[in-house]
């Protein structure tokens, strides 16, 4: 069964953080630009990101395997980074409970 995946922009998330509080578009544009340099910033740096209401983001990466520790050599021995999110417990709760999905027409 295949369903169809819907993509929430950053032009479409302003227009409706916009349409709640007293931030023009434009404003939040502006915060979401930012606020993705410092994650990008704070993540080259190793640290992990709380956002309180969000969750916390972190960098992980997959190495080589090695018989002795001394054999690894970063970067080299790094094959793949990503970045790691867990959400808030509030979140994660109510992703627990379900989330409605419909079938692509």
């Amino acid at each position: 069964m295949w369903f169809k995946i819907v993509y929430m922009t950053s032009e479409k998330l302003s227009e409706l953080i916009s349409s709640e509080s007293s931030l023009t578009k434009t404003d939040v544009i502006a915060v979401l630009h930012f606020l993705g340099k410092k994650m990008q910033l704070y993540l080259e740096q190793v640290k992990v990101i709380d956002l309180d209401y969000i969750g916390k983001f972190k960098m992980g990466f997959q190495c080589k395997g090695a018989e002795d520790p001394s054999q690894l050599k970063s970067p080299q021995s790094i094959k793949k980074f990503q970045i790691n999110y867990q959400p808030t417990a509030k979140i994660k709760n109510r992703l627990k409970k379900g989330i409605p999905v419909l079938k692509e027409t």
